[in-house]
């Protein structure tokens, strides 16, 4: 690293010096490479580069070369730029106050403050996130947390009687808040090889599914007054939808696409049971402002679930999109179904009175008459025993006389 820490004299901004595949030298260009060696440089498709901002080495395979790839991994310094050359001025060097006074300021210093996190837990495998993605990640991680503490203050002010609905945000919040500070410090991953490279899969974005899934199910289905099993079914495809992409991401052949066509089914069940199944209950006679925010929430909710498949396709299942782009679809997904989706559902809830609404405990209230009978003063309610009751009774008596 001697070399690389004098500069060079041809290209006066550079970010990263590289090493000599020949001579395993490093150098900050090929002219001085040029000038200092005896030797012609030899071309190769693997460069070794020391990024000069945080003195660290990464790898670069100049053949899948790609957007992402222009930033170092571990500070995300810029070093794929326009290169300045030397040339002959006329001026006086000097700081620039400006800046100084500007750069003192603990407003300045809170501020621009970096992100230590992948140096803290560094990346692994050939396809990883980036500073970038880890910044994106906990912006997602500070929105989550948040919304979680208005929305926790927010459920105690209003009516107690429909807690369930209340409290399905918070759980949602608090769930998301930790996934998403996990991925962003760069843990709760493993690494799988796909293809020719390597790649970073995050297991706890699914554990976040699965316990998110079955609360927002839970929620909607509670709302179309469905029956209890059938509640349970659905969260089960749901649950199937969320294991087969976590098996499927984790399996390096081509067999992961038999996992995602298992999801698929498992996700055409619940859309199956959230627009066909909940058409047969009380919903379909109940109160107009239920059955319009319940219809509303379901088209929301399977629209968007829609196109998590989609990005999983791209990135944990063809490896098209790098996981920086992965993090930012899958954070603008969570957020839409998350603290957006929450938002229009706790609208539709608090606009309801409580005969309206009904908290959910276990079967629906139509099971509920259906198992007790009649109601009183109804066909057959004031009849008296029946004639074999009558008999039965007469001969008891008789017996024991």
């Amino acid at each position: 690293m001697s070399r690389s820490s004098r500069g060079s004299k041809h290209v006066l901004n550079a970010q990263v010096s590289i090493r000599a595949s020949c001579c395993k030298q490093w150098f900050d260009c090929a002219e001085c490479h040029a000038e200092t060696q005896d030797h012609s440089l030899r071309k190769t498709m693997e460069m070794v580069f020391a990024c000069k901002k945080c003195k660290k080495v990464f790898r670069k395979d100049m053949s899948n070369y790609e957007e992402s790839d222009e930033y170092c991994p571990h500070c995300d310094n810029h070093y794929v730029i326009e290169a300045k050359t030397p040339q002959a001025v006329v001026g006086v060097e000097g700081d620039d106050a400006r800046i100084d006074s500007r750069s003192n300021t603990p407003f300045y210093t809170a501020f621009t403050m970096p992100n230590r996190a992948l140096d803290t837990n560094p990346p692994a495998g050939s396809r990883h996130i980036t500073v970038r993605a880890s910044n994106w990640l906990f912006a997602v991680f500070a929105l989550m947390l948040y919304c979680f503490f208005a929305v926790l203050f927010w459920s105690h002010l209003r009516d107690r009687r429909h807690p369930l609905y209340h409290q399905i945000p918070v759980i949602v919040l608090a769930v998301s808040s930790i996934a998403y500070f996990s991925m962003a410090s760069d843990l709760g991953f493993t690494v799988v090889r796909n293809g020719f490279a390597t790649r970073q899969v995050w297991f706890v974005r699914y554990i976040q599914w699965f316990i998110n899934a079955a609360v927002i199910l839970l929620g909607l289905l509670a709302l179309a007054d469905l029956n209890i099993w059938d509640i349970v079914v659905t969260i089960f495809f749901a649950w199937v939808f969320i294991i087969s992409g976590l098996v499927g991401a984790l399996v390096p052949s081509s067999y992961k696409w038999g996992y995602y066509a298992f999801g698929l089914a498992a996700l055409f069940y619940v859309w199956y049971r959230l627009f066909s199944s909940s058409t047969r209950n009380t919903l379909s006679t109940g109160s107009g402002r239920v059955r319009t925010g319940y219809w509303g929430l379901a088209t929301y909710i399977a629209i968007i679930w829609t196109l998590y498949p989609i990005c999983w396709g791209l990135s944990e299942g063809s490896d098209t999109i790098t996981p920086t782009s992965e993090m930012i679809f899958y954070g603008i997904l969570d957020i839409v179904a998350g603290p957006v989706f929450l938002a229009f559902f706790l609208h539709r809830v608090s606009v309801l009175d409580w005969n309206e609404l009904r908290s959910y405990g276990g079967p629906s209230a139509r099971d509920d008459a259906e198992r007790k009978g009649p109601a009183a003063g109804g066909p057959g309610a004031g009849a008296g025993p029946s004639p074999e009751a009558g008999s039965g009774e007469a001969a008891a008596p008789a017996s024991r006389a």
